[in-house]
Order: structure tokens, then C-alpha cells, then sequence
């Protein structure tokens, strides 16, 4: 194929993945300008490439993780914190057995009211012209942290709630903005980022040859380059996302059985099904029942 004509190919193959991107809704309590929450579970499933009205900040308490947003995989360590804005595309791909962080989301009336307050016209918009990850200082990562823990307690109190995320907003913001900025992020290779639309799409479940065909390699080449650059090896984040949409169909309580919920997620059969999730959550499928 020319060039031009597979150049041309890969951009409607992206236009077309990111027009599948899922629009989450977050769920906000409607007396609340925000919410505050704490990942600390190894065993959680991975969720699909989203987007979300929100304004998200991530700070990490220890461990590490790989979160990617469009093109483009960020390392999450100890003290990093993380913006994710409204038209970000992100997931979190990878994390270590002792990840943690804490999530905070802020409405876009808050965000508005806290730009404003700031002088920062940036926070209402985007910060893709640089580095979206920062390492914050040590006293000032551990104030966020503690204050974020006091308002994950406080969520019934919906005034004082409010008030602590404004000002857990800015703080944050303050902190971040003088904190020294990280080496640009390396962007994955177009190949693996086609894979994990594909994954996102559940369009991964054809012939494993075939497959890597679509994404532009071959198999061992995506297989070696996928656990390179997302941290975790293409079958594991596959079935992961497997496992995940088995989660979502099963809990619309629309199949009448594990089963057949198990194969409208991709699985081929009863036997995969009990094996993957075995491996994934370490459970049997027949603690659902419970």
C-alpha cells in the first residue's frame, strides 16, 4: 500500500477509536461540587479508555501505576500528582500490587469559580502544551493527601464538603504549578495504541495472528511491545477488559445466566471464562452468588 494511502488508513483507524471512547458519568451526589476517593485495590478491574465532564486530579500515595491519555503513558509515583481535564482520554492500565492514590473530581462550576479566584486561565482549559504530571513537594503532597482522607470522611456533610474541595482544588493547583516539571512523556507506538482501542471496542477477540495484523505488527512484535510500553503483557490487559465488560453486562441483570453474560463479554466458552476469572480475581465465578 502507498504511503500516503496508509497514512491516510491509521488516521480513520484512530478517528474511529476515539469517536468509541467512553463519555462516563460520574456518580456525584447533586448537593456536591465533587467527590473524593481512595484506589488502593490491586485486584480492580481495568476500566476502558473514558472521558467525563469532570475535572480529575490524581495523587499518588505509593507504588506505581501507568495511566495513558491519548497517545501518550505517564508514570504515577509517590508524591506525583496528575490532571486529567474534560477532553483528556485516559485509563489506567497498570498498577502495582501496592498502588495507592487518592481521585478527587471537580465539577466545571467549581472549576470556574477556583480559576477565577486563581487568575489561571489555564485551569479551565488544557495543559497538553506541557507535561500534565508533577512531582510535588514532600510536606505539600502529604497536606493534600491528609486533606483529601478528611474529605473522603466528610462526604455526608455536603457544605463543609464543598468548601474542602475548593480549597483541596487550589491548594492542589498552587502545589502543582511550582513543582518542577518532568521530562517530556514518550508517546506509545501507534500500533499498541490501536490494540487498546481495539480492547476497549471488545474488537480483540479474532485470531491472535489476525489481530496483530490489524494493529500493523506481528504478533511477537505487538506482544514484546505492548508489555513494554503499558506495563502489563497484551493478554492479561485483554482479559481484564474481558472481565470488566462480563461486570458491566452482568450487573444490568439483562442475561439470565453467568454464562451467557460471560459470552456476550468475548469469552469462547464456559471453561475460559472460569479459568480468566479465576486468574484475575482470584475467585471462583460462583462468588457472584454471594
Amino acid at each position: 500500500m502507498p504511503r500516503a494511502l496508509r497514512k491516510i488508513s491509521s488516521l480513520c483507524f484512530l478517528f474511529v477509536a476515539f469517536c468509541v471512547v467512553v463519555r462516563q458519568r460520574l456518580p456525584i451526589p447533586s448537593q456536591l461540587q465533587g467527590i473524593v476517593w481512595h484506589f488502593n485495590d490491586p485486584d480492580e478491574p481495568l476500566r476502558p479508555v473514558h472521558t467525563h465532564a469532570e475535572l480529575e486530579l490524581n495523587l499518588c500515595v505509593r507504588g506505581r501505576a501507568t495511566c495513558l491519555i491519548g497517545a501518550q503513558h505517564h508514570e504515577m509515583k509517590r508524591h506525583r500528582a496528575l490532571w486529567l481535564f474534560p477532553k483528556d482520554e485516559h485509563a489506567l492500565i497498570a498498577w502495582s500490587a501496592d498502588f495507592e492514590m487518592w481521585v478527587a473530581v471537580f465539577r466545571p462550576g467549581l472549576v470556574q469559580q477556583a480559576a477565577s479566584a486563581l487568575g489561571e486561565k489555564t485551569l479551565r482549559q488544557s495543559i497538553s502544551s506541557v507535561s500534565p504530571l508533577r512531582t510535588l513537594a514532600d510536606g505539600r503532597a502529604s497536606f493534600l493527601a491528609a486533606l483529601a482522607q478528611d474529605l473522603h470522611r466528610r462526604s455526608e456533610d455536603h457544605e463543609t464538603c464543598n468548601s474542602g474541595l475548593s480549597f483541596l482544588l487550589m491548594s492542589a493547583w498552587r502545589a502543582w504549578s511550582e513543582a518542577d516539571r518532568l521530562p517530556a512523556t514518550r508517546e506509545v507506538h501507534p500500533a499498541v495504541e490501536r490494540a487498546v482501542f481495539a480492547i476497549a471496542r471488545g474488537e480483540s477477540d479474532r485470531n491472535a495472528d489476525d489481530f496483530a495484523a490489524q494493529c500493523g505488527l506481528s504478533r511477537a512484535r505487538l506482544s514484546r511491545l505492548f508489555k513494554l510500553q503499558i506495563g502489563v503483557s497484551l493478554a492479561d490487559y485483554r482479559n481484564r477488559q474481558r472481565i470488566e465488560r462480563f461486570y458491566d453486562l452482568y450487573r444490568q441483570g439483562q442475561r439470565s445466566t453467568v454464562l451467557q453474560a460471560a459470552l456476550d463479554a468475548g469469552f469462547g466458552s464456559a471453561a475460559q471464562f472460569y479459568r480468566v476469572y479465576h486468574a484475575v480475581t482470584g475467585q471462583s465465578p460462583s462468588s457472584l452468588k454471594r
